[in-house]
């Protein structure tokens, strides 16, 4: 069910040139965001071959906690009311965040990050793959696309996390809160926090069809508050 991978080159230089502006990007590769393309693209080859090893140690390091992903899976599945039906793939990669494409059901863990951190990262993308899958079972007329930075589908799988992760079911899998974009626990509508606000829709759901539904109303209704929030990880 789960497949590991190095990143290739040419997927490293075309993340380096996507990613150069993030903040977290110039911490770990400054001056990124002001390199031509050319510069970028000798740079990704230099970083590339002088942490080869270490990203095979990482790559190593996350297989062995394969059946403990999968564990979590089982406990998600059970929360969402959804199976998995595809493989799921991640490529351990030198960026200094770790990217996913939910539609396609693949994720890139950063090689800086800890076991640990991996399993957070790897349970925190899996959920978004089944938010997706469920809203496609939901409205059969949403597209991939529509699940792409900024949509309103978006922010509800990010937001969804704050409920799904923290179910008490998960923590099985975890010892300690896990969080969603630090925005959402800052930015404020009608003088309650968006996380809680989520987490209020969670409690008072009927099903996780219903919790899903509600929390896209609420993006619906303070879409640009939400979005605001969202966006503070990419400034």
């Amino acid at each position: 069910m789960i497949k590991g991978y190095i990143n290739s080159l040419d997927g490293e230089i075309e993340d380096f040139y996507k990613f150069r502006n993030l903040v977290k990007s110039n911490k770990m590769y400054p001056g990124i965001k002001d390199m031509s393309e050319d510069e970028i693209k000798e740079l990704a080859e230099i970083e590339y071959k002088n942490h080869r090893e270490d990203l095979v140690a990482k790559w190593n390091e996350f297989n062995l906690l394969e059946d403990k992903v999968l564990k979590g899976i089982s406990i998600l599945e059970e929360i969402m009311d959804i199976k998995i039906e595809e493989d799921i793939s991640f490529f351990v990669t030198l960026q200094a965040i770790s990217p996913v494409w939910a539609a396609g059901k693949c994720f890139w863990p950063s090689y800086t990050i800890s076991g640990e951190e991996y399993l957070e990262t790897s349970m925190h993308e899996i959920s978004h793959f089944m938010w997706v899958d469920k809203w496609k079972k939901i409205d059969e007329s949403l597209k991939n696309d529509d699940f792409e930075r900024p949509s309103k589908y978006w922010l509800g799988q990010e937001l969804s996390v704050i409920a799904l992760l923290n179910d008490e079911r998960m923590m099985e899998i975890f010892d300690k809160e896990q969080m969603a974009y630090p925005g959402f626990y800052i930015k404020e509508v009608e003088g309650k926090t968006v996380s809680d606000h989520v987490k209020d829709i969670y409690i008072g759901r009927d099903d996780m069809e219903d919790f899903m539904k509600k929390t896209i109303e609420f993006i619906s209704e303070n879409e640009e508050t939400v979005l605001e929030a969202a966006n503070s990880i990419w400034e």
